[in-house]
């Protein structure tokens, strides 16, 4: 294997290795450590050098745009580098591909790089994930971070707003209010109020991604459960079974998983409050709310 180059695409997590994966006696081990490499915030390629049984040590260099890479993994002990482009192939289709397709609001005047958000949705949900994805998930998690960054733009910013007695109403509770008010597509709020709440994120969200139609549309989060549960989403009752692109269901309120972060906590995309929507999504809490339901897209019969 001298001097061959292998493709490497891999999910940031702020640590290179970890005692579960240091010891790469074997064939399967490297493959296992090197499953777990993290590359800071861009993808790129591995220049394998030298990879032979002979060899005892592997020297690994990544592009300078890349970073350097922890020593644990550039000394790596009686690794075959074997196959690794082959876990990565369907990846590098992903990020060939041109995304605004998956994007139902998208537009180059709106000044967002699409492909940004891919490589950005891909480092949240992890490589693994994103590569056994259902499209249809996928095309709900980078809807998600596309709408939730025009929401965070400092040129419109948009901000919270429901009827009634909640306490994160950035607006006067009169209902003549000119400001007040909700619209039923992403592509509407563009040019009117700049407003969203959290099912209106939701269902925005959802009709971009092609999986709700306007005429569908809720602004109250119970309704829009309701909706989902009469359009045959799968409802998923045990938190263990989650996965990117759920939306996640409690009583006056909805969310969107896309994984979980280091501490084993859910990143959520989420318009539940001022700060939620004006923040840079995804998050997580630092107190999680105890889970209660989430609804998955429907099986299709393939």
């Amino acid at each position: 294997m001298d001097n061959e180059i292998i493709d490497v695409h891999t999910q940031y997590s702020g640590k290179i290795c970890s005692p579960l994966i240091s010891s790469t006696d074997n064939l399967n081990g490297a493959k296992s450590l090197l499953a777990n490499i993290s590359i800071p915030t861009e993808f790129g390629k591995a220049d394998i050098d030298n990879a032979t049984d002979e060899i005892p040590k592997t020297i690994i260099s990544i592009n300078d745009t890349l970073g350097e890479i922890d020593e644990c993994v550039r000394n790596m002990d009686n690794a075959e580098l074997e196959i690794l482009s082959l876990r990565y192939q369907s990846l590098q289709e992903e990020l060939k591909k041109d995304v605004s397709a998956d994007i139902g609001g998208y537009s180059e005047e709106d000044g967002i790089d699409r492909q940004e958000v891919l490589m950005d949705v891909i480092e949240v949900t992890g490589v693994d994930n994103w590569a056994r994805m259902d499209e249809r998930a996928k095309k709900i998690i980078l809807n998600a971070e596309y709408i939730h960054r025009y929401m965070e733009m400092k040129e419109h910013p948009y901000e919270y707003c429901v009827f009634g007695n909640n306490e994160f109403e950035e607006h006067s509770r009169d209902e003549n209010d000119i400001k007040h008010g909700l619209d039923k597509t992403f592509e509407e709020s563009k040019h009117n109020k700049h407003n969203t709440c959290c099912a209106t994120y939701v269902s925005w969200v959802l009709e971009d991604a092609g999986l709700l139609t306007r005429d569908e549309y809720q602004e109250g989060a119970d309704n829009l459960q309701t909706v989902l549960r009469k359009n045959g989403w799968q409802e998923i009752k045990n938190e263990e079974d989650l996965q990117p692109g759920d939306i996640l269901g409690y009583k006056s309120h909805v969310e969107i998983y896309a994984g979980r972060d280091a501490e084993g906590k859910k990143i959520i995309y989420n318009a539940g409050s001022g700060d939620w929507v004006r923040d840079e999504g995804p998050n997580s809490r630092k107190k999680e709310k105890d889970f209660v339901r989430a609804f998955r897209i429907p099986a299709t019969d393939n």
